[in-house]
């Protein structure tokens, strides 16, 4: 991911964190996991690149799991709306 991207992502993040009033929202939970995960470890850096990886891989898995609870909510709240329901199919075969 380069740069403008990840900071793109990260003021998405945070936004939505300040905006939701969801308390189950996965990017919530997923911040506090995170937060405890490293507190725990104290913030140690022994193998940095595996764990650079493991957290891009998590972080991909979180914003789908996201995107496709975001569709499903807004296929729910306006059912009638066909595009989003082509939206939320090829989401899926993505």
């Amino acid at each position: 991911m380069d740069r403008e991207s990840a900071i793109l992502l990260k003021g998405f993040v945070n936004y939505h964190e300040m905006t939701c009033v969801d308390d189950e929202c996965s990017l919530k939970i997923y911040k506090k996991y995170h937060m405890n995960k490293s507190v725990q470890s104290g913030g140690n850096r022994e193998g940095g690149i595996s764990q650079q990886k493991l957290l891009n891989n998590e972080s991909n898995s979180l914003l789908l799991n996201f995107t496709k609870k975001l569709l499903e909510k807004s296929i729910r709240r306006f059912p009638k709306f066909t595009l989003l329901k082509i939206t939320y199919s090829n989401f899926l075969l993505d």
